[in-house]
Order: structure tokens, then sequence, then C-alpha cells
């Protein structure tokens, strides 16, 4: 595999991933757990020009196409791939020491670089901790989705290898609560309907749906599994002078902008802040029909 010389990180990952890692991770188990681990060495070797979130982003963020283009062997195969990884990034997830230490100063988890107007204050942010945390339920957000789609095809190939994937991936994926539940409902669905259809996928989702609810009690909270953004409190109104709380809505923004103005005039231009997507499976994605 050769990456061009010059490359973006967006197209060393493109290249990194469809020429060295997927054609390689559905050959045999054991490849699978090799292709996981190089993506980890990788990363440790702290290599050059080499976004590790970049790459983890990539592979979990869509694999609807990837389950539909694989045989029953293979779908077995990217399951053990995407169980490897996710073991990864469960356990820098699980322990924020580990984090800092085999994630903190690596060149994998700079996000972006801070341009201060001289090239020798110009730093690389890196990803700290708990926008990490989002970030992984992002990707648990992801993969329900994905799965989830797969599910409700109606195509025999698709609902297969999802299921054989999900057995896979099971001890590290579903981890948050309202996203077992997603599942374990869809799950439930499956074997209603497949039951008296097609009996080879309705003993696939049965044996899953037994496996999953066994797995219920390692699954947590989804304020437990990251810290969601708290509301800016309001300004408190000043009581020496007399000013009462607004009562119009005008009145209200015409406060804000006043206490905005003045906090930027007294401590200048706000810092930029790392926005990570963060997004939750809502209960009206879940309803049939």
């Amino acid at each position: 595999m050769k990456i061009i010389d010059g490359s973006t990180k967006n197209e060393t990952i493109t290249q990194f991933l469809q020429l060295g890692i997927f054609p390689r991770c559905c050959f045999t188990a054991s490849d699978a757990i090799y292709c996981a681990k190089f993506v980890l060495l990788v990363h440790q070797l702290k290599t050059p020009n080499f976004s590790t979130l970049l790459c983890y982003d990539r592979v979990f963020q869509d694999i609807t196409y990837t389950v539909a283009s694989c045989s029953e062997n293979e779908a077995s195969r990217y399951g053990r791939f995407l169980c490897a990884m996710l073991e990864t990034v469960s356990r820098w997830h699980s322990d924020k020491a580990l984090y800092e230490k085999e994630c903190g100063n690596y060149p994998g988890f700079v996000t972006v670089l801070r341009a201060s107007g001289t090239e020798a204050s110009n730093k690389a942010d890196q990803l700290d901790y708990e926008n990490f945390r989002h970030v992984c339920h992002k990707w648990q957000y992801k993969l329900t989705k994905a799965v989830v789609a797969c599910l409700e095809s109606q195509s025999y190939t698709q609902i297969r290898n999802t299921l054989i994937l999900l057995i896979k991936i099971l001890p590290h994926f579903p981890k948050v609560q309202n996203l077992g539940n997603v599942l374990e409902k869809r799950i439930d669905k499956i074997c209603n309907e497949e039951k008296d259809k097609r009996p080879d996928i309705y003993v696939l989702a049965l044996g899953y749906s037994g496996q999953l609810k066994g797995r219920r009690v390692h699954m947590i909270p989804e304020e437990k599994f990251h810290s969601k953004e708290t509301k800016l409190a309001k300004p408190a109104t000043n009581a020496a002078t007399g000013a009462g709380a607004p009562t119009s809505a005008t009145t209200k923004q015409e406060s804000a902008k006043k206490y905005q103005t003045n906090g930027a005039e007294k401590n200048g231009p706000p810092a930029k802040k790392i926005k990570v997507e963060e997004e939750a499976m809502e209960e009206g994605e879940t309803n049939d029909g």
C-alpha cells in the first residue's frame, strides 16, 4: 500500500482504509484481529499525518454498505474486526488516566491547529477526555442507526449479516441503555415477523435476543456514558440598582446582548471550543410507523 506524499489527513485515512484495512479484515478471523491491532499500532507509533480519531470515525460512521456486500463468513470476520476496534475505544472511554496516557499527547488525537497570529504561538489542540466520551456516544448512536436500518431493509442478506455481526460485537455494543432498548425492540420485531417466513433468520434473531437481554446489566444510562452539556446560567440581576428581571422576550434579548458585550470587552474574545457532534436516539425514531 502506498500513501501519496502530501496527502491531507482525510485522503490518507481514505487510502489507508480502502487499500489496506477493508480488503484484509474479511479474509480470515486472524486477519480481522490483525487489522484492528495494526490500526492501534500506527497510533502508538505516533505516525505523522495519521488521524486515529478520523480513522475510528470512518470505521464506525456507516457500516450498512459493507454489511450488505459481505458473504456470511465475511460478515462474521467483519464483526470480529469491529469488536476489536470497539474494545480499544471502550478501554479509553472507561478510564480517564488511561486515555490521557495513551492518547493525550498523541498526534492521532489532534483536532485543530489553532493559529494565534505568530508561527511560534501556533499549537495543536488535543481532544480532551470529556469530548472523547461525546464522540464515543456518537459512534454508539451511528452503529445503532446503521444496524436498525439493515434490520428494517427486508433484505435477507442484510438482515442475516447484521445479526451475525451483532453477535460478534455484543461484548462492546450496545453500551448505552436507551440504544440497547431501541435495538431490542427491533430484534423482537424480527422474531415476530420471521417466525413463520424464514426459520434461519428467526433462529439467529432469537439467539441474539437472549444474549442481548443477558447483557442489559452491563449497559449504562446515557448521562453516565457521557456528560451532557448544561445550559448556561442566566446572569443575575443587579439588586443594588433596583433592576428587576426582564419580563418581555425583547427585554431578555437586549439584556443578554448587553451582558455578552460587556463580558467580551472585559475578557477579550472567547476562546474557540472544540464542537463535538452530540446526537441522541429519539423515541420517535424507534416507534413503528
